[in-house]
């Protein structure tokens, strides 16, 4: 028996080593893409145990692949290259792990209206992916197994072996094929993988258009900002709290944003991105927890808790400026939110902005505050909210000398860009004007922290503040601004959730 195992071994050298090289590529594409999910693991043996986990999983699937007749073993490959390229860029740009109702409100919604998705694919990955790819076919057309009856034992035993171990495995973390675990959906794909969760999201939706608030107990800590009538918000695209004090070449790449952050208050607000950046002024300015596969632009029909819209009653004039088209319902939420003024690029352009040649086109950040400028009244109370869109992507032409050579010299640039604009806009500012910064979340390039900034600055007679060692969340943020501006708490009947906050 020994004898002719050996001589089967020796006669098909070659077509083990290649089935096992399949088996390598094969997994070690579906483990990284995976692994996108966890976001790294504290100690080695989780990693171990992480890798050994889907190793095994993807080496059964492997053996299915290569017993099944050539024609689906390709197609089922194209398919899971397709799948993968897509996740790599997804998690590239949108900075987290595609949910299927995330990528359903993305392809239900405007979001990708006017994107050219190949601009986005993550290149580094797709070459890797096209060359396992490629070396995964060869593989496919060379082993040849002849036998019906030992591709049909194959086939059968694995699939007997995956179900059978992963209803087990699945029982004993509490989790079902057919229902979403009570963990996050990156917790469930690290513990089941992207296509079991995907079924499980289909089949078991998540509930994701119900309100969700949180307590001010964080808030009620931090002393008060002085509160005034003349409020201005900057919303500041991929603005990392590692950027403030930033140097590249011994050079301050935001020297403006650096000053002010030292003669006033800086908050640390958790950065994470919630599937689109029109999450963060909405839990800022209404004082709510989004859900992350959704868009609540798109979903809403009021907000009676917004915070301008409490300014508005008062008095006040609200206007909204953004420098790119309509990407998440912000032209229906943001009337809805008490504005009267909106300017978008369409009004811009109108205006006799140009466009500029970034991926995601849109009116440069220094355009964008010199228009806001002539609109701010200088005889009665205002609310006006500004969101930037330069920093989202690199400089590719005219890279600021002052940070050539680096590897982000495109984003330091379009970071100064910023920076000069703001500085123009606030400078313009009445005094007493309370400028309120914050960065909609952490960015793609250059230096990241999980925290970005929230500085609290007064036009004319600075109001230097310690800063609190408090991390927050934007909602608990907001009901510090709810606080520093005297309005009355969020509805009762909106639960208290407590959300993780890094």
């Amino acid at each position: 028996m020994m004898q002719k195992i050996t001589d089967c071994l020796v006669k098909n050298n070659k077509q083990f080593l290649l089935a096992f090289l399949f088996i390598v590529l094969f997994s070690v594409e579906n483990i990284a893409a995976i692994y996108l999910s966890t976001g790294g693991f504290a100690y080695p043996t989780f990693f171990l145990k992480f890798v050994v986990k889907f190793f095994f999983f993807n080496a059964l699937v492997s053996i299915i692949i290569l017993m099944l007749p050539r024609i689906l073993s390709y197609l089922i490959v194209f398919i899971n290259s397709l799948l993968n390229i897509f996740i790599f860029s997804w998690h590239h740009f949108l900075g987290d792990t595609p949910s299927f109702s995330a990528v359903k409100t993305c392809f239900g919604s405007k979001l990708l209206d006017g994107i050219n998705l190949f601009s986005y694919i993550d290149i580094k990955s797709l070459l890797f992916i096209i060359f396992a790819f490629t070396i995964n076919c060869y593989i496919i057309y060379n082993v040849r197994i002849r036998s019906i009856c030992l591709k049909l034992v194959s086939i059968v035993s694995c699939f007997i072996i995956i179900f059978s171990t992963g209803s087990i495995y699945l029982k004993k973390h509490e989790l079902s094929l057919f229902t979403i675990g009570r963990m996050s959906i990156p917790s469930n794909i690290e513990f089941r993988g992207y296509i079991s969760t995907w079924l499980a999201e289909y089949i078991d939706p998540i509930k994701t258009g119900s309100l969700m608030t949180c307590s001010s107990e964080k808030a009620d800590r931090i002393s008060l900002f002085p509160s005034s009538n003349k409020i201005v918000y900057i919303q500041v695209e991929c603005l990392d709290m590692a950027m403030i004090g930033y140097k590249i070449n011994k050079h301050i790449v935001m020297p403006f944003l650096s000053n002010i952050a030292d003669r006033g208050l800086v908050l640390h607000v958790d950065g994470q991105k919630k599937l689109t950046s029109s999450n963060s002024d909405y839990e800022l300015l209404n004082t709510k927890i989004a859900h992350p596969s959704t868009v609540y632009y798109n979903t809403l029909t009021s907000y009676p808790d917004s915070i301008p819209l409490q300014f508005k009653n008062k008095g006040a004039e609200l206007a909204f400026f953004h420098g790119l088209y309509d990407i998440s319902g912000m032209r229906k939420a943001y009337p809805l939110m008490g504005f009267d003024k909106l300017a978008l690029c369409e009004e811009l352009v109108a205006a006799g902005y140009q466009l500029n040649n970034a991926t995601l086109q849109h009116i440069d950040d220094r355009d964008l505050f010199a228009y806001a400028a002539k609109q701010v009244p200088r005889d009665k109370p205002f609310f006006h909210v500004i969101i930037t869109m330069n920093m989202h992507d690199p400089a590719k032409n005219n890279i600021n000398p002052l940070f050539k050579g680096d590897a982000d010299e495109g984003f330091f640039t379009n970071a100064r860009i910023t920076d000069d604009g703001i500085r123009a806009y606030v400078e313009s500012l009445p005094a007493g004007t309370d400028v309120l910064i914050m960065g909609d979340h952490t960015p793609y390039h250059g230096p990241r922290s999980v925290h970005v900034p929230l500085i609290l600055y007064r036009t004319g007679e600075p109001v230097p503040m310690k800063s609190p060692d408090i991390s927050l969340t934007r909602c608990e943020a907001s009901q510090y601004l709810r606080r520093v501006f005297d309005l009355p708490p969020v509805s009762p009947d909106i639960p208290v959730v407590e959300e993780i906050c890094r």
